[in-house]
């Protein structure tokens, strides 16, 4: 979007440009109507301000190129960027998100451990059960209400998941050194990969629209996929792995598609937009229906429902047995969340007579 943005930035001042060489009579560009205007190329103009600023501060020729340069830091220009494009989130916001946040930097810190410092690997899992009970903590510690535009919500419910999976990721956490030993698997990405999934998971159960739901389902999917195959000498487990993959990825195919075809029909992608729409008569009644019908599968895939349960024998014979506990209960947990709140939007419409037949 932001290419495209900037493509038709640079076309519109590109003719007004030569229209302006034209013709005389044309009014300065700070006239001109916010149709030539782009967030995309103030930033870009906010940036090369600053990168001139910085070579002014350069010292004269002769001397180190380095020496005496005003070198801009990568978060300078990441802030930069964001505040030209109107992007701003407060310490509110970031608060929301601190037990997310808390997971994923621990399961990033456990990785850096494991490729620095491998004679630590006995104290990852006390690590990451510490961080498990950190993120508990900030969940109890949460105020109640929406968050990011009202992407994110918290209430009591959501809190109460929450504790939910990270009670399960903490007794996955502690039954997995013996395991992980005997079977001379001791490593930091195990951890990490269950940290980076329950942080998906969190997100998961709080997200209000259905974009935000979709990415926290891919962050922990993919972390499950991972997990799944991680006996690294096992062709069982390559072979769970491998089949939990690849259905995976096909489902996921049927929730994005899901996903246009409610956006498509209800012009919003929010849940109580699409509840408002459909309540209003708006869209098709039988694209809405297979809108939700996709959505759903998808979530029926992660519970394992008819005929979505091809998968369960495999992985579940062949993921590491700590995992295969995890795996049963915390994605188990979240998915019926999201699928009861999916189902509810389609029975409480005027489409929702026809569900019962299908």
């Amino acid at each position: 979007a932001a290419a495209i943005s900037a493509f038709s930035c640079s076309a519109a001042s590109a003719a007004s440009s030569s229209a302006k060489s034209s013709s005389s009579d044309l009014p300065p560009a700070s006239s001109l109507n916010g149709s030539l205007r782009c967030p995309v190329t103030n930033a870009m103009r906010l940036i090369n301000s600053e990168v001139a600023c910085s070579s002014r501060m350069a010292k004269p020729a002769g001397s180190s190129a380095h020496t005496g340069q005003r070198i801009k830091p990568p978060a300078f220009w990441l802030i930069s960027f964001g505040s030209a494009l109107g992007f701003a989130v407060s310490a509110a916001e970031l608060a929301s998100l601190a037990p997310e946040i808390l997971l994923a930097a621990a399961g990033t810190a456990l990785l850096l451990l494991e490729a620095f410092a491998p004679s630590l690997r006995r104290a990852f899992v006390p690590l990451a059960v510490a961080a498990v009970a950190g993120a508990a903590w900030l969940t109890l510690g949460q105020a109640t209400g929406t968050s990011f535009h009202e992407l994110i919500e918290s209430t009591p419910l959501t809190a109460a998941f929450a504790q939910a999976i990270l009670a399960a990721t903490a007794i996955s956490l502690l039954a997995s050194p013996g395991f992980l030993a005997r079977e001379r698997m001791l490593a930091g990405e195990y951890p990490a990969l269950v940290l980076w999934c329950a942080s998906g998971l969190l997100l998961l159960v709080r997200g209000t629209e259905l974009l935000v739901i979709f990415l926290a389902l891919e962050l922990f999917s993919v972390a499950l996929y991972g997990l799944a195959a991680f006996h690294r000498r096992s062709a069982v487990s390559a072979e769970a792995g491998l089949k939990y993959f690849l259905m995976g990825a096909f489902v996921s195919a049927f929730v994005l598609y899901g996903i246009a075809l409610l956006y498509g029909e209800t012009g919003s992608t929010r849940l109580d937009g699409i509840a408002s729409a459909l309540a209003a008569g708006s869209g098709a009644p039988g694209l809405a229906i297979l809108g939700f019908l996709l959505v759903a599968s998808g979530f029926a895939f992660k519970l394992s429902l008819v005929p979505f349960h091809a998968w369960a024998p495999d992985v579940y014979q062949g993921a590491p047995t700590p995992f295969v506990a995890f795996l049963s209960v915390a994605p188990k947990n979240t998915s019926a969340v999201v699928l009861v709140r999916v189902v509810q939007i389609a029975a409480d419409s005027p489409v929702g007579a026809r569900w019962p037949h299908l």
